[in-house]
């Protein structure tokens, strides 16, 4: 899946979205207007959809984005994710999660050691990140090397 940020903030929404913001965190999402990413895995949590990217201050793991600020540009769904519905162990709410199955099997804790740093975790996100930016390759690239 492939999307196209089109706000970077909540402010920037346009009114036709009901937001209830006392539920949003006002952050600094590390976003670029226009610019395109790959989904890694999505969420469902405060009543909105969350994407998982590589944003600006990418490291070594995705973070979770609200799907308001985007447009799909290719809604294919990674030939790699799976479905999962787990109870979190904090909260009294089940979310679910499509993503590949080492994180959508062991969601949150896969995700915890991912963004603690944990070495086999982020080799297995590197693993996918890979195969999942081949499955949806940036095409302009291509379209600037044939002009």
């Amino acid at each position: 899946m492939k999307i196209k940020c089109i706000y970077e903030n909540w402010n920037e929404l346009s009114d036709c979205f009901e937001l209830n913001k006392k539920n949003l965190p006002d952050a600094d999402y590390n976003l670029n207007k226009t610019r395109e990413y790959i989904v890694y895995g999505i969420t469902l949590k405060n009543e909105y959809i969350w994407y998982y990217l590589c944003d600006e201050a990418f490291t070594y793991f995705p973070r979770w984005k609200p799907s308001p600020f985007f447009e799909v540009i290719d809604a294919r769904i990674s030939r790699y994710w799976i479905y999962s519905y787990k109870k979190l162990k904090l909260f009294s709410k089940a979310y679910p999660i499509f993503a590949y199955s080492e994180w959508a099997n062991n969601h949150p804790d896969y995700y915890d050691k991912l963004t603690d740093g944990e070495e086999r975790e982020v080799a297995i996100f590197q693993a996918y990140k890979k195969l999942m930016d081949v499955e949806f390759p940036d095409l302009s690239i291509s379209e600037i090397a044939q002009i």
